[in-house]
């Protein structure tokens, strides 16, 4: 699974509470990460928007299982993904580069929406006023502080998710859950998020980037 799938369901899962039929933004959807997070999130039943910068980008999270992908870098990109929401916003924004785009986010945001903040290059001033007004949460996450102990079962859903996605051609749309990611290595810590799998037996199910679990 590696850092960008563990970080990405952090985000998405333990940290932002997303449910199946919510709607998610996943902000800069091309990158490791970003991919993770649109595979993980189509597999798990969610509405999937995306931003790239570049065609190519957009063309990948495309790939990869976004419902809708948007161009950051167009001024009007805010208002596109609220028309694609019928004006509601989303109800969850899985951001990567906060220190640019989080006073942005809070403009998008449904009713009750939370954004999870897992990356950042700097510091930005928000106006709170914009969070209070949709009773929002921001919430920090990210793979460093996952505790193998408490919330170790995490690749054995990861797999399931992604296993009957794959298994399941009238939804992928031409997409495939795991294409594009490198192999399980001791390097970026996928032996060991693995080896907490409670099924060992299970792990047999190749997408192509190392063991999972269904």
């Amino acid at each position: 699974m590696g850092t960008p799938y563990a970080t990405a369901y952090r985000g998405l899962f333990q940290r932002a509470q997303a449910k199946p039929n919510e709607t998610v933004l996943v902000h800069g959807a091309s990158g490791g990460v970003g991919t993770a997070a649109v595979q993980l999130t189509r597999a798990r039943g969610l509405h999937v928007l995306g931003t790239a910068g570049t065609e190519r980008g957009r063309e990948l999270a495309r790939e990869r299982g976004a419902h809708h992908v948007f161009d950051h870098r167009a001024r009007d990109y805010l208002t596109q993904i609220l028309s694609t929401t019928s004006g509601r916003g989303v109800d969850v924004i899985v951001e990567l580069l906060a220190n640019v785009n989080l006073e942005k986010d809070l403009t998008i945001l449904a009713p009750h929406g939370r954004i999870a903040v897992i990356g950042s290059r700097g510091r930005i001033e928000i106006d709170p006023r914009e969070a209070m007004s949709r009773d929002a949460d921001i919430r920090g996450g990210g793979a460093s502080q996952h505790n193998p102990g408490r919330e170790g079962k995490h690749p054995c859903r990861v797999g399931r998710w992604l296993g009957k996605w794959h298994a399941a051609p009238g939804d992928r749309q031409g997409t495939t859950p795991g294409a594009g990611l490198g192999s399980a290595s001791s390097s970026d810590g996928a032996g060991s998020v693995w080896e907490n799998c409670a099924r060992p037996e299970l792990k047999k199910f190749r997408l192509g980037f190392g063991r999972i679990c269904r």
